[in-house]
């Protein structure tokens, strides 16, 4: 067994059953940290109900260069982990529950390796888009960290909740939406045009990552194309929506 592979286990002990990071995972390399990514996600992809998608993160600059990063990070989600709107999370099952507001893209066709992929070609794959929350699970040793060890941990990726409406492609316009997240009815934030990155430079820059790594992305994945909010913990039970224009609505209640 090699030492990615030793890593790998040790990193889906923590992302299963939400033990504590290995310090040791912070000397890492970021090439490392990927390979034990794809290792942790062949450990549990079958038991997890195979991969539902992707997710973009710290896809701002200033975010990039708080994590010393020359790009964005990246994580696989998992089907069982993919929830419709209405779901219904029991806050014991998680650590730290850390929610996020998103973009959510739906590919119509495959992404495949030995391509190169742009925010152009990617538009013809990509079906359609709707709103969702990001669902994380915050392991502790997260604030001490390295952006290395945390994509080796899937970067926290605990599923997401998922709008109903299926906004096409082509409609889509970023800059005009108006992102408003409410708790218990209380806005926590309303803002327009928040969209971190462009959506397609999103999913063509996951596409690069996944398939230049062997991988290919398929159609009816979904794909997380960053936060619209800083990351926001869910500390006692309520009920969150998130409303992004056109993109429609979701909401989810903490028990």
């Amino acid at each position: 067994m090699s030492q990615n592979d030793q890593l790998a286990d040790i990193a889906v002990t923590s992302v299963s059953m939400g033990r504590p990071m290995l310090e040791g995972l912070n000397k890492l390399s970021l090439d490392a940290a990927f390979d034990v990514a794809d290792r942790l996600t062949a450990k549990i992809e079958v038991p997890n109900g195979g991969l539902g998608g992707y997710k973009i993160a710290w896809n701002t600059d200033a975010q990039m260069e708080a994590f010393g990063l020359p790009h964005p990070g990246m994580g696989r989600v998992f089907k069982k982990f993919l929830r419709q709107s209405g779901a219904k999370l029991a806050l014991a099952d998680f650590k730290h529950l850390m929610i996020e507001t998103e973009i959510v893209a739906f590919l119509g066709a495959d992404l495949l390796p030995e391509q190169t992929h742009t925010a152009q070609s990617v538009r013809d794959a990509v079906d359609s888009f709707t709103v969702g929350f990001e669902i994380l699970n915050r392991l502790e040793g997260a604030e001490d960290a390295t952006a290395h060890a945390i994509i080796a941990h899937n970067v926290f990726n605990a599923g997401a909740v998922l709008g109903d409406v299926r906004l096409p492609a082509a409609d889509l316009t970023p800059e005009t939406i108006t992102t408003r997240f409410t708790q218990d009815d209380r806005v926590v934030f309303e803002d327009v045009g928040k969209a971190p990155q462009d959506p397609f430079e999103a999913i063509a820059f996951l596409a690069n990552h996944f398939t230049g790594r062997g991988f290919k992305m398929s159609a009816g994945q979904m794909i997380l194309c960053g936060s619209h909010i800083p990351l926001y913990e869910v500390t006692a039970p309520g009920e969150f929506s998130v409303s992004m224009s056109a993109l429609g609505d979701v909401t989810f209640s903490a028990l």
